[in-house]
Formats: structure tokens, C-alpha cells, sequence
């Protein structure tokens, strides 16, 4: 299942959710707005397609949270789908296989329409240090 889930204020629909937290305690490690789904699945991917979840990304420095990106699961087909049809070259997958880690960065949703901040600390340029140079020039765009 999903990590949880909010509910649209209009419909009272139950929207699923994705968290895909990073934490860092270094500024040699920057937090990029990265994330991944362990051990999936086209099943998995399937699924996800049709529930098109809420995917939260979330950027922490020494447990204090930066930011967290809000998107729609449709932002990343064209990253993850040609993770898997490399490992499922014909469609079809054993029972025991999947793909270790279908992984996305922040280059990959960063133009997505459904994209928004979430949060974003009010000192988050104190940090700037820890995020990456598109992250750290994304925000300072936003305060223009």
C-alpha cells in the first residue's frame, strides 16, 4: 500500500499518498529531491498509473525539515517506465522479479504542471549549502 493518504476538500475523496523522505547530515551529500521505489514491480507500476498518487518529497538537514515537493505520480512515467521495460524486456515479469530501485531525481518532475511546494522553511537559504544547485536555484526563483 501507499504511506498514507489525505482527503480532497471538495470531493471528500481519499487522495493516496507517496512519501520519499532524504536526509542529510553534510553539505558534501546534498539533498537533490530524489527518491525511489524499492523492489518494483509492473504490477506495482500499473497500480500506480491508475491511482495516479499524491508523491511527497521531503529534504531534511539534521532531522529539521526543508522542504517537501508535491506531485502527481503521472509526473514520473517517463522516468520510471523505461526502468522497467529494460529489466521486463518482454512485458512480462517472474514471480521474485522486480526492479531493485526505480529511481527519479528532481530534474525529472521539476517542469511537471501538478508540481508544488508543500513547504519550504522560511530560513531554508541558512541550508543552501545542502541542496543541490537546481534545488537551491528553484527556491531562490520563487521569492523573486
Amino acid at each position: 500500500g501507499y504511506n498514507g493518504y489525505g482527503m480532497d476538500v471538495d470531493t471528500g475523496k481519499r487522495i493516496d499518498c507517496e512519501v520519499k523522505p532524504q536526509n542529510t547530515d553534510s553539505p558534501k551529500k546534498k539533498l537533490t529531491g530524489r527518491g525511489s521505489f524499492n523492489d518494483y514491480t509492473l504490477e506495482r507500476f500499473n497500480k500506480d498509473l491508475e491511482n495516479n498518487p499524491t508523491i511527497l518529497v521531503s529534504g531534511f538537514v539534521g532531522g529539521k525539515l526543508i522542504y517537501v515537493f508535491e506531485f502527481k505520480f503521472e509526473c514520473l512515467i517517463k522516468k520510471l517506465k523505461p526502468q522497467l521495460d529494460r529489466k521486463f524486456q518482454e512485458g512480462q515479469r517472474k514471480k521474485g522479479d522486480f526492479v531493485r530501485s526505480a529511481s527519479f531525481s528532481f530534474t525529472d518532475y521539476k517542469d511537471c504542471p501538478s508540481l508544488r511546494i508543500a513547504y519550504l522553511r522560511n530560513d531554508w537559504h541558512n541550508f543552501k549549502d545542502y541542496l543541490s544547485r537546481n534545488i537551491a536555484k528553484y527556491f531562490k526563483e520563487l521569492r523573486k
